[in-house]
């Protein structure tokens, strides 16, 4: 007897539209290397647009160079703070920071596209704040510790 499986259909993957939107960080995940510096620096940021669910579009950008994270963001946090004087050594104190991201579609070859953060300003008019829906990756990772196994019990 042959067992037939059915998967749901997901709905597509819709990327948010490509230029300048106001938007909040929400999430940096942060990878060390050996020597204690960082190899990866993972930014996500939720735009105003939003999809037709009523969640915003998140977007990301990696940065595996300290020094480029530092270098796109000071034109935004200013030459002058704790993070860029290289004082401050957490990069998390960026979540929740308002600022306007440029958001342009990378495609793949075979018709993918995705959407990537090419460029970081300072924040307009619209200051956004980081929506309940969110929850951070080591949030997330977290609460899965928490759960108990139920298979093991």
């Amino acid at each position: 007897m042959n067992n037939i499986i059915k998967f749901a259909k997901k709905s597509p993957y819709l990327p948010a539209s490509e230029g300048i939107h106001d938007a909040v960080v929400v999430d940096v995940v942060a990878s060390e290397g050996n020597d204690g510096t960082f190899n990866k620096i993972r930014v996500v940021w939720e735009v105003a647009a939003t999809q037709p669910t009523g969640r915003r579009f998140t977007v990301t950008k990696p940065y595996y160079c300290f020094d480029r994270f530092i270098a796109d963001f000071e034109p935004v946090l200013g030459s002058n703070h704790p993070l860029i004087t290289g004082e401050e050594e957490d990069i998390n104190r960026i979540v929740g920071m308002a600022m306007r991201v440029d958001v342009v579609h990378n495609r793949t070859n075979d018709g993918g596209v995705f959407p990537h953060v090419n460029a970081l300003y300072p924040a307009g008019k619209l200051v956004l704040l980081v929506s309940p829906h969110y929850v951070r990756l080591a949030e997330r990772n977290r609460s899965r510790e928490e759960v108990p196994n139920v298979a093991a019990a």
